[in-house]
């Protein structure tokens, strides 16, 4: 047996030929890892515990916003109403814990963070009157390259042609769009992962 596949320590592969007892197929041991990106998915009193805290923040986001509790408690029930609507289909939402945040849906910030305030702020603005709508996530395509054929795929005529933005103007870009309010950066392309500059 080898000790180390793809330079992940502690998985390993059959190094035995094919007919010889071995499978044709590698064999990775599970991948423990303390690396502070690890996620795991909450439940149980860890889950009532996040909760809670989660939304006394959104309360505190909301009185800091109105300066009035009467009309942050009012937005806040607003807010529910919408999300409720939003997940009428779908009851099931799962919470995991991915380095010192916490994630119950793709199209938010992880929880606690600037980012995640920001969010909240624009959610309860879309119930005043008095404020214009602005934008608070990007879909930003970083690259042009991919190496599938996806069928659903509406850019093939668009892939694999040579890069317009450099690092520079991709940095200069998100720093624009983040002074102007914008807290979640859902990241595209082509292939974003093929993009690693």
């Amino acid at each position: 047996m080898l000790d180390q596949t793809a330079g992940i320590p502690g998985s390993t592969i059959s190094d035995t030929p094919p007919g010889e007892g071995a499978s044709m197929h590698k064999h990775y041991a599970p991948i423990k890892s303390s690396h502070p990106a690890y996620h795991r998915n909450i439940h149980g009193i860890e889950l009532r515990v996040i909760k809670f805290f989660l939304w006394v923040n959104i309360l505190i986001v909301s009185i800091t916003k109105y300066k009035n509790p009467f009309l942050a408690i009012k937005r806040l029930k607003q807010l529910v109403k919408l999300k409720d609507n939003y997940r009428e289909e779908n009851k099931l939402i799962k919470y995991a814990s991915v380095g010192k945040r916490y994630y119950f849906s793709y199209n938010s910030p992880g929880w606690p963070s600037k980012s995640f305030n920001r969010y909240i702020k624009h959610q309860l603005s879309r119930f005043d009157t008095n404020t214009s709508v602005t934008l608070h996530t990007l879909v930003f395509g970083i690259t042009k390259k991919c190496g599938f054929k996806c069928e659903h795929c509406f850019e093939w005529s668009n892939l694999n042609q040579p890069e317009t933005l450099s690092k520079e103007d991709v940095t200069k870009i998100l720093r624009n769009f983040s002074d102007h309010g914008v807290s979640m950066v859902q990241i595209t392309g082509g292939e974003p992962l093929n993009r690693f500059n």
